[in-house]
């Protein structure tokens, strides 16, 4: 499929193109440029040439801005050398000198640089770490193209990798980012790699939809646009979807031309357009050649070999599989088979190796036009095999690349899981230390409320005793002033007092009237028109209630069980309930205040 041999070329031949930037630096050094470097007193016109060491000897001598130009100058020369240590070593130099002098350029362009000498020497731990420096300085500095730029780098080093599943995961996540930042172009770059993975993994649905949506969000000044202009038409060729292929070359033509408008404008070179031209027309040609309009495909591929034959490196390879298909519509199978032999040898060279089978297939069938069936068969075999082994190859890189993703998932997950455990341990530990904080300091403002309490009954209680007396010595003096059942319920109450005829919890009418020597009828009268409305229960209950705090204050070793049944209480749940309701609390808490005053008397 042209649209993911263009992906694999692109990436194998990346690091030529930039190998021939470099050569192309290392020249102009070499020959033209010149560091111009100003002192307190003297200026040195130095010429740089030959090796980084005649620059490095002068470095003492330069400050500003001239130091900072000799120091990329060096970085640039260690960008050819091919050698990783000697050119990060220049590059760091270069960065940090950038960095001291505050140049946002320089310092964008020493970041970008160390993360691209990373990805050529194809450093994965490197470039990652890398990148995170990156790019929280451009996040630092509101640089969100450089900040994108950069991340989807790492995304094209996991295709180059044919690491497709986890180039996706990666442009996803992208993606999110450049959502949750409401970056445009962030979220188109993100696309654009996404739909590079989609065919990597051979979806060219998928990709062919998400370049569809991708392009409209990319400014016509970024180079993604027009690499992702040459991946889009060729998927639509390969889909057959012809003029929708020419509609998106023709936008492609207008955007270039509005880029060269402003390259002029800007004084800026446009020795790159052709090249960008020509891969434009060729998307053109093959739409053309697809809907049958040959003579105009014709003219178009003629402008591309006038491009081919001053840069056969760049558009030649595409260019040969074109005209491979133009002639075989064209019917003139021996051209068409002398640009398929160019077009397999292309292959061969970029060690393409998907390229070079659909490459042969392409062979056979013209073979097969041109009723050479014998040879046509016996190629269609070997590609057959050919075929098998590379998809057997290809299932088993990505399978491993899922099993290795799925092993990641699952070890991120036990992770989370301990975490969310760590979290939701802290938080029931921090709950309970809250509750335990609660508890104690209720109970403490109880226990306070408590002992506020006791006291006050105890005030009230020796206040009663004294009133009771004085009632009593006045009850003497009125006692001939009063009716019989007055009398009767006057002694009634104190021969109850006197004799604690209320532990009894047996006790009866019938038995406190024998011992008043009176009749129970009577004593019942006496208590319903003296009583306040209390029945003889409630006031024996009230009795054993106050007599049972008086036997807490006197001995807090008593038990409550045995205390309920000593003061006449049949039942300790009945005995619990009259002493919090008459007290306000419970007998234990009674008789803990008790006992801590008896130990604050005591000290």
């Amino acid at each position: 499929m042209k649209a993911i041999f263009e992906l694999k070329r692109m990436m194998k031949t990346m690091k030529y193109l930039i190998y021939i930037f470099r050569v192309c630096i290392l020249f102009l050094i070499c020959n033209s440029i010149q560091v111009t470097a100003a002192t307190t007193d003297n200026k040195y016109d130095i010429s740089i040439y030959r090796q980084c060491d005649s620059i490095r000897r002068l470095l003492p001598k330069l400050k500003g801005e001239a130091k900072l130009q000799a120091l990329e100058k060096i970085a640039d020369i260690a960008f050819s050398q091919n050698k990783m240590e000697y050119e990060l070593n220049a590059i760091d130099d270069f960065m940090a000198e950038a960095d001291k002098q505050k140049k946002m350029d320089s310092q964008l362009y020493a970041r970008q640089m160390k993360l691209i000498c990373f990805y050529n020497y194809d450093k994965e731990v490197q470039l990652t770490k890398q990148l995170e420096e990156n790019k929280s300085f451009y996040a630092a500095n509101n640089e969100w193209p450089h900040y994108y730029g950069d991340w989807v780098t790492k995304a094209d080093l996991y295709i180059s990798q044919n690491k497709c599943y986890t180039a996706m995961r990666e442009t996803r996540a992208i993606y999110e980012d450049a959502c949750r930042h409401n970056n445009r172009l962030g979220k188109a770059l993100a696309l654009c790699g996404i739909a590079r993975a989609y065919i990597g993994i051979h979806n060219y649905k998928m990709a062919r939809q998400t370049y569809a949506k991708a392009i409209p969000q990319l400014p016509f000044n970024n180079s993604t646009l027009y690499h992702s202009y040459k991946f889009y038409t060729s998927l639509l060729y390969d889909n057959k979807e012809y003029k929708k292929e020419l509609a998106v070359a023709t936008q492609w033509e207008r955007q270039l031309e509005k880029l060269k408008v402003e390259y002029k404008k800007n004084g800026n070179s446009t020795a790159g357009l052709p090249n960008d031209f020509a891969y434009c027309n060729m998307a053109k040609a093959e739409a053309e050649i697809g809907l049958g309009n040959l003579k105009e495909a014709d003219k178009l591929l003629k402008e591309c070999s006038s491009v081919m034959n001053k840069d056969k490196s760049i558009v030649g390879s595409r260019l040969n599989d074109t005209y491979t298909y133009f002639y075989r519509k064209s019917k003139d199978y021996k051209k068409a088979l002398e640009y398929n032999e160019k077009g397999i040898t292309d292959c061969k060279e970029a060690g393409d190796s998907l390229g070079l089978i659909e490459s042969y297939q392409e062979k056979a069938e013209i073979m097969m036009l041109m009723h050479n069936y014998k040879d046509a068969a016996t190629l269609y075999n070997s590609i057959f095999d050919a075929k098998d082994s590379l998809d057997e190859s290809s299932a088993s890189t990505q399978l491993n690349e899922l099993s290795t993703l799925y092993g990641v998932d699952q070890m991120k997950l036990e992770r989370r899981n301990i975490k969310n455990i760590l979290i939701a341990s802290i938080v029931v530990m921090c709950v309970m230390i809250i509750l335990i904080v609660l508890v104690v300091y209720h109970n403490r403002q109880l226990h306070e409320k408590n002992a506020a309490l006791f006291d006050r009954i105890s005030e009230a209680e020796t206040a009663r005793e004294k009133i009771e007396e004085q009632q009593e010595e006045i009850e003497e003096r009125k006692e001939k002033k009063l009716n019989a059942d007055e009398l009767l319920y006057h002694r009634m109450c104190e021969i109850i007092k006197e004799k604690k005829l209320f532990t009894d919890d047996k006790m009866s009418r019938e038995t406190i009237a024998a011992e008043l020597g009176s009749n129970h009828t009577y004593v019942e009268r006496a208590i319903r028109k003296c009583g306040d409305g209390h029945t003889l229960t409630e006031i024996l209950n009230n009795y054993r209630v106050r007599y049972a705090a008086q036997l807490l204050i006197q001995n807090t070793a008593l038990s409550m069980g045995a205390l309920g049944e000593e003061v006449g209480f049949s039942s300790y749940t009945t005995f619990f309930r009259l002493f919090r309701q008459t007290y306000g609390m419970s007998p234990s808490e009674f008789k803990d205040i008790a006992k801590n005053k008896s130990v604050s008397n005591n000290t």
